[in-house]
């Protein structure tokens, strides 16, 4: 690999590892996994969980998920040229693809599943035996679907991202 090549690979990796720790820092943490220990069930701990945070920690979510996670594909990238550069051009083409795939999509996913939280805590006090009808449909209807086609391209870039370096034709250790 030349110098130039190198440099371009390791200024991708950069941005994306550096846009990585902010999401997770700014995004992910401020929603963090929450529970109520007052629900009658783990589903409706969760729930009763997302229904209490603030505003502040819902915009957090927003802002540095939204912004974030589609940014994020300058590290995948850089991935997919170095298991294009060891032969793998299948796995190349699948990584790039669900790069492409999260910068458009990864945001939208996040921005939704906040927005469910948003409806839940518009519909508090939640009752212990039920979830608000508002929230059924809005995962029925839109949270579900996206992220189960989401979830699978996720799943088959990560599964071409594994392949090259089990195969030991990147420069990253078996």
């Amino acid at each position: 690999m030349n110098k130039e090549k190198y440099l371009h690979l390791r200024k991708l990796f950069i941005i994306g590892i550096i846009v990585s720790a902010v999401t997770v820092l700014g995004g992910e943490i401020p929603i963090g996994w929450v529970v109520n220990p007052e629900a009658d069930n783990e589903i409706m701990s969760i729930l009763m969980g997302y229904a209490e945070l603030s505003i502040a920690q819902l915009a957090c979510g927003v802002f540095f998920g939204g912004i974030g996670i589609p940014l994020q594909y300058y590290g995948y990238k850089a991935i997919g040229e170095i298991a294009e550069a060891g032969g793998n051009k299948k796995c190349s083409w699948l990584i790039n693809l669900g790069a492409k795939f999260i910068a458009f999509f990864g945001g939208i996913v996040h921005v939704i599943c906040i927005a469910l939280m948003f409806i839940l805590k518009m519909e508090q006090p939640l009752p212990n035996d039920t979830i608000p009808q508002s929230a059924l449909d809005f995962t029925l209807w839109l949270v579900l679907p996206i992220s189960a086609v989401f979830m699978t391209v996720y799943t088959v870039m990560t599964i071409a991202m594994i392949i090259p370096v089990i195969k030991g034709r990147t420069i990253f250790p078996k």
